[in-house]
């Protein structure tokens, strides 16, 4: 089954920092990964990019904030199509609702919560590895 690793959570709370940082895991992992740019960076943070590794292809949105790409990376990016999305949504609303109703890909939510920004590098970093584990399970 196809996934959509959904990482929600509410504004501010470093969701785009931790799935760069994802992406980052993931090419220091796969050296031979292959990276097919659909977006211009933002900020140097977001992102929206294709990854191949072996025959896995992982799409990353990490625009989730409503009236945002994501509702429109969502269906390009199924019609890759990808074995996995990892993407940024909000708790609520037509961001949450959009990774929910996308047909043929099941839904592995993780949760980022707001903490005090001091602590914001060391729970991104956190949150990624556990991601980037879920990611690296289908090769």
């Amino acid at each position: 089954m196809k996934q959509v690793i959904a990482l929600s959570g509410p504004a501010s709370t470093g969701k785009s920092h931790t799935i760069r940082r994802v992406y980052d895991l993931l090419l220091a992992k796969y050296p031979r990964a292959i990276v097919e740019n659909r977006a211009t960076w933002s900020w140097g943070i977001d992102l929206k990019i294709l990854v191949t590794i072996d025959d896995v292809i992982i799409g990353f949105e990490s625009r989730g904030d409503p009236n945002n790409r994501l509702l429109e990376s969502l269906p390009e990016f199924a019609a890759v199509p990808c074995n996995v999305i990892v993407c940024a949504t909000r708790t609520s609303g037509s961001t949450y609702d959009a990774v929910r109703a996308l047909e043929g890909y099941e839904v592995v939510p993780f949760e980022q919560r707001w903490i005090p920004e001091d602590e914001h590098t060391s729970s991104n970093s956190k949150m990624a590895e556990k991601i980037s584990e879920v990611c690296t399970l289908r090769n």
